[in-house]
């Protein structure tokens, strides 16, 4: 077992070292770079395609947090599109919960930086496996690379744990409450419980929290997409609020999920149209 771990944390820490090499190179290199070197790796494992886009997904989405603390940070271009979304839910007095999609190709700090540019503080939920993933020495050694970079731009960040998931959801809604702002990724595959929607031929899975979480506070749940306009330049969207049953309606609701569902199938058709 002791050899098995080391040769893990050996894994780990030589991927590790990958990527904060990545983070000095231009962005347009990132990807084949990454595919180089993995691209072998898969060879040599012989892994499935749904292995390279996992790794993907879990070592590329981190590097802006990696280029933040280089020397002079990492430099992009924002637009915060439909704000008003936020103020109008603000001014309604119940808080709002931006429920943030990952179905694009945008790093998950962007939208973190175009609201704290915009002047709101928002609580985010988070994991503690947020970052590089959920092993000991990622926890330990790499994950505070990247949430280090993130809470530049929060005003704190939740961490919910499996022991104790009620504690967060707890803090949530204290802060909607007291009519704040708070985020929450639509990433499927960690939550507990989850709603399965088919929308145009098409299964979606979403966790039920933020629905969940709209429906007893009766704050607004506003979808957020990312998109990158042009390399560099990017544009962060506030769809109007999804529409959520109040929670004495009784039967589960399922057109904020179908709803969400049918955006990301929007956007995904934007980007197939680039």
């Amino acid at each position: 077992m002791r050899l098995s771990a080391g040769v893990s944390y050996a894994g780990e820490a030589t991927a590790a070292g990958l990527a904060l090499a990545l983070a000095w190179l231009p962005r347009a290199l990132w990807r084949p770079t990454f595919d180089a070197v993995f691209g072998i790796a898969r060879l040599v494992r012989h892994k499935p395609e749904r292995w390279r886009q996992r790794m993907v997904r879990k070592w590329l989405r981190p590097l802006p947090a990696l280029c933040a603390q280089r020397p002079g940070g990492w430099r992009v271009s924002i637009r915060l599109t439909g704000r008003e979304q936020i103020d109008a839910a603000l001014a309604a007095g119940r808080g709002a919960i931006l429920w943030v999609s990952l179905d694009a190709d945008a790093p998950n700090m962007v939208s973190k930086m175009a609201f704290a540019g915009a002047g709101f503080q928002v609580s985010h939920l988070s994991r503690p496996n947020h970052g590089f993933g959920g092993s000991p020495f990622q926890r330990r050694y790499l994950n505070p690379l990247v949430t280090r970079a993130e809470s530049r731009f929060l005003a704190e960040r939740i961490v919910i744990s499996d022991a104790a998931p009620l504690a967060a959801m707890r803090t949530l809604r204290a802060r909607l409450t007291a009519n704040h702002v708070v985020s929450i990724i639509a990433f499927s595959g960690e939550a507990k419980r989850e709603v399965e929607v088919t929308v145009e031929g098409q299964s979606f899975r979403f966790p039920s929290g933020p629905v969940t979480l709209a429906s007893q506070s009766g704050a607004s749940l506003l979808p957020i997409f990312c998109v990158e306009r042009k390399p560099g330049k990017f544009e962060v969207l506030v769809e109007p609020p999804l529409p959520v049953a109040p929670r004495a309606s009784g039967a589960a609701d399922t057109r904020p999920y179908e709803e969400f569902a049918r955006l990301t199938l929007r956007y995904r058709a934007e980007r197939r149209r680039k």
